[in-house]
């Protein structure tokens, strides 16, 4: 058996710091798994009666290379396993072996996800709603969708490239310029390329950058995809950001903070130079709603054990959690769409 590569190690590694950690089999059991609101501070979202959301979670049954990829309804109902053939974890067929960073087209439609074989590199998958069409893109991690839906942007760590590939899986590395970006006279370094988010133009992505003079902290440049250069600087925090995600509208980001294991998540307008912490401490693993007014992430329950609670919090009413499921073996950052749907104050009703 080969040894795991630098780069998987570290991908592991990454896995453990953020808490996204697997070790015990997982019983399923709808009422078990909803958390109910009990009291009148717990905000909910609040049903319009044909309205939905749907999440997608991984989580892992106690196996070595394979988990298990699922989709669920916010009231608990209709529970999908996407990956079915994950259950033959040994046979590493396309579609099938650890499964993670899923997520939602802009329309709902189509998830795409990274998923590694083994001891191979990680490559995206895309298949529809209900996990059938199965069709592998390129090699990669980390899928980022397009704000009109029409390409992914990819990372490939282990080639030390990143990428763009279509529907279709025409895919085309970027020559992204790292090291002698010039913004306002000061030299800026891209020094952490497991985080990317699109503008909302589609033509630029948000990356993290060191200003030289300044090198313990980092924000938010603005990367020309077509030249690969950075053209300005898009936030003013001083901080140290690294782990981050932009809104569907691209103009607002989330971002991971504070020291393992005590992390929490904080949230800024882009532009802005102040970060507002919306989570607790040991909260990760993080991504917006479709519709840019929620944010879903992962709560530790139960650190030894594994336990960890999907959680929801609006921006605009930081540390106010909304409670939504609890699992043990959770793997990956879970992912929330919001179909017709008022994102509201809800009752806690069904």
């Amino acid at each position: 058996m080969r040894k795991l590569s630098f780069y998987y190690q570290a991908v592991l590694l990454l896995i453990l710091l953020t808490g996204c950690g697997n070790k015990n089999p997982v019983t399923i059991d709808k009422n078990k798994e909803l958390r109910k609101s009990t009291g009148g501070n717990l905000q909910r979202i609040r049903r319009n009666g044909v309205g939905n959301a749907k999440i997608l979670y991984a989580c892992d049954h106690g196996t070595i290379f394979s988990n298990y990829l699922y989709r669920i309804n916010i009231d608990g109902t209709e529970k999908i396993l996407l990956n079915p053939e994950n259950l033959d974890e040994f046979k590493f067929l396309p579609g099938q072996g650890f499964a993670y960073n899923a997520v939602w087209s802009p329309d709902g439609k189509k998830i795409a996800y990274a998923e590694q074989w083994g001891y191979d590199e990680s490559h995206i998958v895309l298949m529809d709603e209900f996990g059938n069409n199965k069709r592998i893109l390129c090699g990669g991690c980390t899928p980022r969708w397009s704000p009109n839906g029409d390409k992914i942007f990819y990372n490939r760590p282990a080639w030390g490239s990143e990428g763009i590939v279509d529907t279709a899986g025409n895919w085309t590395d970027l020559n992204i310029n790292f090291t002698d970006n010039v913004i306002n006279g000061d030299t800026v370094t891209i020094d952490y390329r497991l985080s990317y988010g699109w503008a909302a133009d589609g033509e630029h992505l948000y990356v993290n950058g060191t200003i030289h003079k300044y090198p313990t902290e980092s924000d938010l440049f603005l990367l020309n995809i077509e030249t690969g250069n950075l053209v300005q600087r898009a936030t003013y925090l001083n901080s140290n950001i690294r782990w981050f995600e932009i809104s569907p509208d691209g103009e607002k980001l989330i971002c991971l903070q504070g020291l393992y294991p005590d992390q929490y998540i904080s949230y800024a307008i882009l532009g802005d130079s102040t970060l507002t912490k919306i989570t607790s401490e040991i909260s990760s693993c993080f991504n917006w709603s479709n519709d840019g007014k929620y944010v879903i992430y992962l709560k530790v329950l139960d650190r030894e054990n594994y336990i960890y609670r999907i959680c929801l919090v609006n921006p605009d009413e930081p540390l106010v959690e909304i409670q939504l499921f609890d699992f043990n073996v959770l793997t990956s950052t879970p992912a929330i769409y919001f179909e017709g749907i008022d994102t509201g104050i809800w009752d806690g009703s069904y």
